[in-house]
C-alpha cells in the first residue's frame, strides 16, 4: 500500500467530515462520493464494520449530481444519518447550504491535491492508502493493522 506523510495526514484529518462507528475504535478516513457504486458498497460494509472501527467520512463529489447530495449531508444536524440515507436511497430531504457546498468543494480540492484518483479512497491513521471496497472483515483488519 502506498503511504502519505504526516503533513498530508494532518490535511486529511482537517477535512470536512463526520465520524461514525465504535467510540474509541481505531480510525480511518474515507473519501466517498454519494453516487459512486463502489462507495455505496463500502458504505454497506462499513455498516457491519462500525461495531469494531471508526470511519471519518470525507464527502467528495466527482459524479454528476453528487455535489448537492454530499452538501446535503454536511448541512444536516446529523450528517452521519443523512449520509446513510443518501447512500441507501440516493436522496435526502436535507436542505443544501452554502457552507456544505464549500466544504464539499474543499474536500474535492484536497482529494486532487493529494493525488488520489478514485473513490472510495481510504487513509489509515498511519497514512496508508487503499482504494475501492472490501468485505467488512477485510475492512476491519485493514483499519486495525494499518
Amino acid at each position: 500500500f502506498p503511504s502519505h506523510d504526516n503533513d498530508e495526514l494532518a490535511r486529511v484529518a482537517g477535512a470536512s467530515m463526520f465520524v461514525r462507528g465504535l467510540e474509541g475504535g481505531k480510525l480511518a478516513y474515507v473519501f466517498s462520493d454519494p453516487l459512486c457504486p463502489s462507495c455505496k458498497d463500502l458504505e454497506r460494509q462499513a455498516e457491519v464494520a462500525q461495531a469494531s472501527i471508526r470511519l471519518a467520512v470525507d464527502p467528495v463529489a466527482f459524479k454528476d449530481g453528487s455535489e448537492e447530495l454530499a452538501a446535503r449531508a454536511l448541512c444536516s444536524k446529523d450528517p452521519a444519518k443523512a449520509w446513510a440515507q443518501i447512500m441507501s436511497s440516493g436522496y435526502s430531504d436535507e436542505k443544501v447550504c452554502d457552507a456544505g457546498l464549500k466544504k464539499v468543494r474543499a474536500n474535492n480540492e484536497l482529494f486532487k491535491s493529494l493525488g488520489f484518483g478514485q473513490t472510495p479512497t481510504l487513509v489509515s491513521s498511519k497514512g496508508t492508502l487503499a482504494a475501492g471496497s472490501a468485505p467488512a472483515a477485510d475492512l476491519v483488519q485493514w483499519v486495525q493493522n494499518f
